[in-house]
C-alpha cells in the first residue's frame, strides 16, 4: 500500500498556523463510505442465510436451490442494471473457483484421505471466502461442515458448469474419474 505525503494546515499548541507542515497518510485514510461489495459474495452470504434458516439443514442438496434463490433476490433488489449478476455470470465465476480447487493435486489427495468426492467438496469450498479457501487448500479442513463432506450432492451438477469451463478441466475430470 502506498503512502502519500500531503501538505496540511497544522496548528501548534498555541493555535498558531505552522508553516510547511506535511503528513504521511495511508491511501485508504480519508475515504468515507463503505467499500463496494462483490455481488458474488453477497449472493453466497444470502444463500448461506437462506440455507441456515431451513428446518432441516442436514439436507445439503438444498444449498444449490438457496444459491439460485439468492441470485434472484439479489437481482430483484439491485437498482443499477450494470451491477446485476445473472445466474450465468455467477456460475461462470463459481466454475472458475471450482476448477482452481480441482486443479490442485494436494486437494485431490486430501479428498482421498477423507474418503470424499473431490468435485462435491470443491463445490462447497468454492462458496467460502478466499481466505478460508486458501486454508482448505493448505490442508486445514476445519471450516468445512462434515455434512457437506458426507452429503454426496454438489451445489451445481458438473453438466451445469461444463459450458463455463474454457480449459476443459471439468471435462477431463468427468471422464477420468
Amino acid at each position: 500500500m502506498q503512502d502519500a505525503l500531503i501538505k496540511i494546515q497544522a496548528v501548534d499548541s498555541q493555535n498558531e498556523l505552522v508553516e510547511n507542515a506535511s503528513q504521511v497518510v495511508n491511501e485508504k485514510q480519508g475515504k468515507k463510505g463503505s467499500r463496494k461489495k462483490d455481488p458474488y459474495f453477497l449472493i453466497l452470504t444470502k444463500a448461506q442465510k437462506l440455507f441456515n434458516d431451513q428446518v432441516d439443514i442436514s439436507r445439503c442438496g438444498l444449498y444449490g436451490d438457496c444459491v439460485r434463490i439468492a441470485i434472484n433476490k439479489y437481482c430483484a433488489q439491485v437498482k443499477d442494471p450494470e451491477k446485476v449478476i445473472t445466474e450465468r455470470q455467477f456460475k461462470s465465476r463459481f466454475t472458475e473457483n471450482v476448477i482452481d480447487i480441482l486443479d490442485r493435486k494436494s486437494f485431490e489427495k486430501q479428498c482421498r484421505l477423507r474418503h470424499a468426492e473431490p468435485y462435491i467438496v470443491a463445490t462447497y469450498v468454492a462458496t467460502m471466502t478466499s481466505e478460508n479457501r486458501k486454508k482448505v487448500l493448505k490442508g486445514s479442513w476445519g471450516d468445512i461442515p462434515q455434512r457437506f463432506l458426507d452429503c454426496g450432492v454438489p451445489i451445481f451438477e458438473k453438466e451445469e458448469l461444463q459450458e463455463f469451463d474454457t480449459e476443459g478441466i471439468l471435462n477431463d475430470y468427468v471422464t477420468s474419474k
